[in-house]
């Protein structure tokens, strides 16, 4: 199917638990290597599933991609899988600090 845009892909979370989003696409019009990029961070509290005196919680993370017809899929996925360990690094490390 094609893309649409504002239409976002739905990551796991369980139904009866709350939830927070934070969504992200392209600009559109872009020239650069996606047609389009969207994609969604879901945070959800896991009640009981820290250590005692700690709290869980469960971060899911979706997207879809369009991109240009000279990018072969292995760079792009590749390029996908990278950033995302960069970015969960990065949560880890924010969330050491705020220990």
């Amino acid at each position: 199917r094609e893309l649409a845009r504002y239409v976002f892909p739905r990551p796991f979370a369980l139904s009866s638990l709350p939830h927070k989003d934070v969504s992200m696409q392209s600009v559109e019009d872009d020239d650069g290597e996606f047609r389009m990029y969207q994609g969604v961070w879901r945070m959800q509290p896991l009640p009981g599933c820290g250590p005692p005196g700690s709290e869980a919680m469960r971060l899911t993370y979706a997207v879809e991609v369009s991109p240009r017809p000279y990018l072969p899929v292995a760079l792009v996925e590749g390029r996908i899988a990278q950033d995302l360990c960069s970015n969960l690094k990065a949560i880890r490390d924010i969330v050491a600090t705020r220990e």
